[in-house]
C-alpha cells in the first residue's frame, strides 16, 4: 500500500507524543486509542480499481461478519464506542494506550523508550517554533508587558 510506512510512522510519532504530554501535564489525561482496522474508512483511495471496488462495495459486507474472527477489525461505530469509553472513563489514567477493544496495551518497545518519545516531542516542537502560525499563537498566547 503506498504511504504505510509514513502512515505507520505518524502512528509510532503520535503514540510516543501521548506518552509524553500524559507524563509533562498530569493534570490533563492524555490517552491514544487503536481504532482497529476501518476497511471502509478511504484508506485503500490509493489502491488499484479492484482493490477500490472491493473496499466500496464486498468489504463493507464482510467487516460485520469477519470481526467476531479478525480481532484487529472494526467500524467507524466500534470505534467511536471506543473513544467515548475512554473519553468518559473517570478513573484519571492517563497515558495509557487502548486497542480496538477498549483494553490497555502496551504499545510498541520504540514508542515505550522515553528518550525516543522526548526526541519525537522535542524535533516536533523545533520544528512548528519555525512556523508561522506557531510564532502567531505563542505571541498571543502570552502576556503583554
Amino acid at each position: 500500500m503506498p504511504g504505510a510506512d509514513a502512515y505507520a510512522t505518524s502512528k509510532q510519532c503520535t503514540l510516543a507524543t501521548v506518552m509524553v504530554f500524559a507524563r509533562e501535564t498530569q493534570r490533563l489525561h492524555f490517552n491514544a486509542v487503536e481504532p482497529g482496522v476501518n476497511p471502509t474508512t478511504g484508506l485503500s483511495r490509493d489502491a488499484n480499481a479492484f482493490v477500490r471496488f472491493l473496499s466500496k462495495y464486498i468489504i463493507p459486507l464482510l467487516v460485520p461478519l469477519l470481526m467476531p474472527f479478525i480481532k484487529v477489525l472494526s467500524t467507524p461505530k466500534r470505534a467511536a464506542r471506543v473513544i467515548t469509553k475512554v473519553l468518559i472513563d473517570a478513573t484519571g489514567q492517563t497515558g495509557v494506550y487502548y486497542d480496538e477493544g477498549g483494553h490497555p496495551v502496551l504499545g510498541s518497545a520504540l514508542v515505550r523508550d522515553p528518550k525516543f518519545a522526548e526526541r519525537v516531542v522535542a524535533e516536533t516542537r523545533a520544528f512548528l517554533s519555525t512556523t508561522l502560525m506557531y510564532k502567531e499563537i505563542s505571541t498571543a498566547s502570552s502576556p503583554t508587558q
